[in-house]
């Protein structure tokens, strides 16, 4: 496929947040992992080169989907956009 093109997703985020509150050594106590539905949207094109090789450029934001209660400590969502260019061959 060339030219442009939207893409979407369901995704687990599985994210791991340190709080050492001032600590130097390493103690797995402060240590918080969570598991969370994630969702991105994208929008990408595709560039030919030549031959059946081909160049892509996406732009994506992805967020978390399911909420966090920070008044429960829970860490807060996350939410990013990202670039990617990629190399088809």
């Amino acid at each position: 496929m060339r030219g442009p093109y939207l893409f979407g997703g369901l995704s687990a985020d599985f994210e791991r947040f340190d709080r050492s509150y001032g600590e130097v050594n390493y103690d797995d106590t402060y240590t918080t992992h969570k598991s969370r539905l994630g969702g991105t949207l994208g929008f990408g094109h595709t560039f030919p080169m030549g031959g059946s090789s081909r160049w892509v450029l996406e732009a994506a934001y992805h967020t978390s989907l399911t909420g966090a209660d920070t008044d429960a400590g829970d860490p807060p969502a996350t939410s990013f956009v990202r670039v990617m260019v990629g190399w088809v061959f």
